[in-house]
Formats: structure tokens, C-alpha cells, sequence
């Protein structure tokens, strides 16, 4: 099974610097870290937090991993059961990252989401942090 941690990043404070992390486990294994910015115009949390979804799932495609069993770990309840269908997507500037996340899950045989604590995400969150985008 492929797990997977992830978090996005947004600091008002910083300009409204926004980045995404993600670390990868295959059969409880590391097999890679990795963290970015996006290039958007839209700045905020909820944002960040489907960036770091989208670009993950963007990934688990390319590399032809949409049969495999995955699991991924986020500390966004919104991200989470939105992208579990537990939540309806209703409106905001997350809206259009939200759709295209949904999109992606279709492509993934056994993909779910599972909410974990902030204290169980900081590898991904420190991640995220390191490729802030400044607004």
C-alpha cells in the first residue's frame, strides 16, 4: 500500500506565501519527499491545502500508480471529506481546486483520504514551507 502525507501552506503574514509538501511511503518504506509552489493567483489556506492534493494525485498518475492501493493523509477535515464525498463543495475561491481534485480521484481505482492531526504531518508541512510563493 502507498501512503501518503500531505499539506499545503499559506502565510498571510509572509506576503501571502503558499507551497505544498508530500512524503511518500510505499509498503511503510520512504520513497520520496517533495514540495513546491504553485503557480496561482489565488492565495489561501483551503487553497494551498487542494494544491498539495492535486499536485500529489498529478503525480501518482504520471508515474502509472492509478491501480495501486493509496492512502492519503491530510490534516485538512475540509480537503478530506470534501475529496471522501462526506462534504458538499459549496462555494469560495477554493472551488474551481476542489473540482479538479474530484476530477483526478475518478482516475484512481482504491484512492481514499483519511484526516490526521497536525502533529502527524510535520515532515509534509515543513515541506510545504520551504517553497513559498510570495503574492
Amino acid at each position: 500500500m502507498i501512503e501518503v502525507y500531505i499539506d499545503g501552506s499559506y502565510t498571510p503574514s509572509d506576503n501571502g506565501a503558499i507551497g505544498f509538501g508530500a512524503v511518500i511511503y510505499n509498503n511503510g518504506i520512504k520513497q520520496k519527499r517533495y514540495g513546491g509552489k504553485p503557480p496561482n493567483q489565488t492565495n489561501n489556506n483551503n487553497v494551498a491545502e487542494y494544491l498539495a492534493a492535486i499536485n500529489t494525485m498529478e503525480l501518482m498518475e504520471k508515474e502509472c500508480l492509478t491501480e495501486e492501493e493509496i492512502l492519503i493523509k491530510a490534516d485538512s477535515k475540509l480537503v478530506v471529506n470534501q475529496l471522501n464525498g462526506y462534504w458538499k463543495i459549496k462555494k469560495g475561491d477554493y472551488v474551481e481546486y476542489a473540482n479538479r481534485a474530484k476530477e483526478l480521484v475518478k482516475k484512481f481505482s482504491n484512492l481514499r483520504f483519511k484526516w490526521i492531526p497536525r502533529e502527524e504531518n510535520l515532515e509534509a508541512d515543513k515541506l510545504s514551507r520551504i517553497y513559498p510563493e510570495k503574492k
